[in-house]
């Protein structure tokens, strides 16, 4: 009895001491993980375009040189073949899933008014053309518009003429005619390439206003 007596009074003395929960600091942010889709967002910084007075007069240079019609297959052109279009080669125009060529609405218009009469139009069911290659290759893609505003050349021999060609996004640069076979009368296309390799970047809008006519 005088035992139990003496623990409680050592109790009353002694209290055992709680540990205080300890409050979260809201004032600090709490640590999330970052999911690699949101890294990737966090990556996909805008590419810098090129704006470089070396590469203005570069291209202005090579824009002085437009032949009226494709060099390498002068004995193929009849009369009918319309003025050079001149673009740069964006990253979609080579990617193996897209498999297609965009050109400027203006100028494609242009090209058909001159090669293919005013009253004809190409629609989204397209035309199958021959393009033939500064080797003097061809093989056969699609013109057709892809939408309202967006003609293009497309199909498994855009992706062969991307791989048989080496077309690289950036630094090439392309002059594509369109004409009449001088045999068949077929409706052609003509595709020259020509490599700058200071070009690394799609280029700004000053530039590409002051080389072509109508910029994509």
């Amino acid at each position: 009895m005088h035992e139990v007596l003496a623990l409680i009074q050592l109790s009353q003395n002694h209290p055992i001491k709680r540990s205080k929960r300890v409050k979260a600091d809201k004032s600090q942010p709490e640590e999330v993980e970052v999911s690699d889709q949101a890294k990737q967002r966090k990556k996909r910084q805008p590419m810098k375009k090129d704006n470089f007075e070396e590469t203005l007069t570069l291209l202005l240079n090579w824009n002085k040189t437009k032949p009226a019609k494709p060099p390498f297959l002068l004995d193929l052109v009849g009369n009918v073949c319309s003025k050079p279009l001149r673009k740069q080669l964006m990253g979609s125009d080579v990617k193996k899933d897209q498999s297609r060529l965009k050109l400027g609405k203006a100028e494609v218009k242009k090209m058909v008014q001159q090669v293919m009469g005013r009253s004809d139009k190409v629609g989204t069911k397209g035309l199958e053309v021959s393009v033939y290659g500064q080797e003097g290759e061809v093989g056969k893609m699609m013109f057709k518009m892809w939408s309202v505003n967006t003609p293009v050349l497309m199909g498994i021999g855009w992706k062969t003429f991307v791989k048989d060609n080496d077309l690289t996004k950036h630094c090439d640069f392309l002059t594509i005619w369109m004409f009449r076979h001088k045999n068949s009368d077929e409706i052609c296309f003509a595709i020259d390439k020509t490599r700058h390799h200071t070009v690394t970047r799609p280029l700004s809008k000053r530039i590409s206003k002051a080389v072509f006519k109508n910029p994509n």
